[in-house]
């Protein structure tokens, strides 16, 4: 075999390896699937959420490094074939083996999973709220025990400034839904901001945690953009400054 054609057999069998070693956007997103739910473009929020994959940390590495990653990801997010939670819009007349669940949330959406599982699309049930009040606010769900594994409230400032909070994570509020029964869901909405500053052996470590109800890590969106987190170390001057990631 002559060498050109050994290095063009190589280079082949190196670009095979790497097609087949390459993670699969199902197996990048497998680990976020129990607390975020499969997107849903047509939900308030969940087409923002996509684009933000684009630079969010879960994605690894950062930057340009993984924009392969990321773009193949965002496109399988959007993908029409995807099994997605349940989404209940408004409220219908109860089926045998159902609940009703409310919340606090005025414009936005809830997800929940089943207590103690994992849950994937065919088991997570998305409740989206767009204004409605007293018995129109009411979302059928079926009886068991649930957890929230998520939630997005969006809101307007009286500047016309459009603002939203995203949770999610593990340890939700749990709740039980009982045939014909209401149950209702309260949610802080704060957003809760603990910094952190430590100093060993003549190094600085700066740190912060963004997080809301149930201590679920929160991303706070102000016209479409990660509102950034930033500090400053002062000392009569100032000493340096720089940004955090969070959310």
């Amino acid at each position: 075999m002559s060498m050109r054609l050994a290095t063009v057999v190589f280079l082949l069998c190196a670009m095979i390896s790497a097609q087949e070693s390459a993670p699969s956007p199902a197996s990048v997103f497998a680990n976020c699937q129990s607390c975020h739910g499969m997107p849903q473009v047509d939900v308030p929020g969940d087409d923002l959420w996509i684009d933000r994959v684009a630079t969010t940390a879960c994605v690894v590495p950062a930057g340009d490094k993984s924009a392969g990653k990321r773009s193949a990801l965002m496109a399988w997010l959007r993908a029409d074939a995807r099994e997605r939670p349940r989404v209940e819009r408004r409220a219908r007349p109860r089926a045998e083996g159902e609940g009703v669940v409310a919340s606090n949330i005025a414009q936005g959406s809830l997800l929940l999973g089943p207590a103690g599982g994992v849950g994937d699309g065919s088991v997570m049930i998305r409740l989206v709220w767009s204004g409605e009040k007293g018995a129109a606010a009411s979302r059928a769900v079926p009886v068991g025990d649930w957890e929230v594994r998520g939630y997005r409230v969006q809101r307007v400032a009286d500047d016309g400034t459009p603002w939203q909070i995203w949770g999610s994570g593990r340890g939700g509020q749990k709740l039980t839904v009982r045939a014909g029964e209401a149950t209702e869901v309260v949610l802080d909405q704060r957003v809760h901001v603990k910094p952190r500053a430590t100093a060993r052996r003549g190094q600085l470590s700066v740190g912060v945690s963004v997080s809301g109800d149930s201590r679920m890590g929160l991303s706070v969106i102000r016209r479409g953009d990660r509102v950034p987190a930033t500090y400053a170390l002062i000392d009569g001057d100032r000493v340096t400054a720089g940004g955090l990631a969070y959310g």
